[in-house]
């Protein structure tokens, strides 16, 4: 890539004067030279704090919860955290939305924000059960970014 055509200062923000393209990627490399895409620096939460938080990280450790938690998406919500989590069918069938949501508070948010710093901690949390909804009804579909690739190792020249 040679940068963005008439756009010197977009060019120098993601291609540095060593020719090195930074992708605005996060990521960590295993013990056998694997690269996992962990998350994007633009989709990170600045909480009024000034504390920086990755939602992809606190949906990847909720929806740990698989035999509750379908996905799961995390947005700021005031000066605090709310997690939007689709259940899964077979764990949600026969519970209203508000036993729903009370039980997600107790059975994922309750053992999740025991073991994070204060400023992870998910505050609320929204249900969406696809058994309470139409089979039509597509506004429940969390795109959820916890999903994780592998990769082989980048070349010498990518730096993420």
């Amino acid at each position: 890539m040679l940068g963005y055509y008439n756009r010197p200062e977009e060019t120098r923000q993601v291609i540095d004067r060593d020719g090195y393209l930074h992708t605005g990627d996060l990521a960590r490399i295993d013990e056998s030279g694997h690269i996992f895409i962990t998350g994007r620096t633009k989709e990170i939460i600045v909480l009024s704090n000034g504390k920086n938080v990755q939602p992809n990280e606190i949906e990847y450790k909720l929806e740990r919860y698989e035999h509750i938690v379908k996905e799961a998406a995390v947005m700021a919500d005031g000066d605090m955290l709310r997690a939007i989590i689709v259940p899964q069918a077979s764990w949600a069938a026969g519970r209203d939305d508000r036993e729903i949501e009370q039980a997600l508070k107790i059975e994922i948010l309750g053992p999740y924000n025991r073991s994070v710093a204060n400023y992870k901690k998910v505050m609320a949390v929204t249900s969406r059960a696809r058994s309470s909804r139409s089979s039509s009804d597509t506004s429940c579909t969390i795109s959820s970014t916890a999903h994780r690739r592998t990769l082989p190792t980048a070349g010498p020249r990518l730096r993420i």
